[in-house]
């Protein structure tokens, strides 16, 4: 049965000292090696034996829909990570963002359209003439806002505007259940989840060490925007109940 020691060693003899240059074939091939039969099998052992404390500290429901359930960090500072979108709720579709770290994904059940994107700088004073006017504003124009650290005693986000900017979509896929991709830090992404279609949605994310100055989030240009996004610490309880959750979604035997 996983534990998280063993996980945590399996990892750290893997990744050693996460050289850039090594990383998205490392952590592709790290969780192919832990796969969906032994995250179902992790959070058994969790469930049965007890949930540590690092684990209900680094855990949360995220403004983007999500439950994220903190599992370990590394010393080299590579966190694990697993994502719970529950089929409960509405469609899910996130802002384009960026991510503080480049990371690889194990989508362990459902699906979602996956799109990345390239964004260039418009010039303020142009964008700024738009309001006003009866100009339409392109739709692959937007506020980019920097997100700070997130708020612990409060459990919320605050992104302030940096400037203006547009959108070129680079890729466009539909992710399916059992594939694994890498995407550097450097390309902000945007999923689409029809959660009454596809069921609940699962993924095992393993993260590099971060870089916040690259964490931003997309935003509709001229309407206002309220970014009070409550993110609430969670305590043992909760967590237990999410992981219940979540394991009568993972299929029992993976292909």
């Amino acid at each position: 049965m996983q534990t998280l020691e063993s996980i945590e060693s399996y990892l750290s003899d893997l990744l050693k000292d996460d050289p850039e240059e090594q990383r998205e074939q490392n952590y592709v091939k790290a969780l192919q090696g832990i796969g969906i039969d032994g995250i179902r099998s992790f959070i058994l052992n969790l469930l049965e034996n007890g949930i540590p404390s690092s684990i209900v500290e680094n855990s949360y429901f995220h403004p983007n829909k999500f439950f994220k359930l903190g599992i370990c960090r590394l010393s080299n500072c590579v966190k694990l990570r697993l994502h719970f979108w529950n089929k409960d709720q509405l469609e899910a579709k996130t802002p384009i963002h960026s991510h503080a770290w480049d990371y690889a994904s194990l989508l362990i059940t459902g699906s979602y359209l996956h799109d990345t994107f390239d964004v260039i700088d418009l010039e303020k004073e142009a964008v700024e003439k738009l309001k006003g006017t009866r100009s339409k504003v392109p739709e692959n124009y937007f506020s980019l806002y920097k997100i700070p650290k997130r708020d612990s005693s409060q459990g919320k986000f605050q992104p302030q505007w940096e400037k203006y900017v547009r959108a070129e979509r680079r890729s466009r896929r539909i992710e399916n259940g059992g594939s694994v991709y890498f995407l550097s830090m450097e390309h902000p992404h945007q999923i689409t989840i029809d959660l009454k279609e596809v069921g609940s949605m699962i993924t095992l994310v393993l993260t590099s060490v971060t870089n916040r100055e690259n964490l931003f989030t997309l935003q509709p240009l001229f309407r206002s925007k309220a970014f009070d996004n409550p993110a609430p610490n969670v305590n043992e309880e909760t967590v237990r109940k999410q992981l219940e959750l979540i394991l009568n979604e993972i299929p029992q035997f993976a292909v």
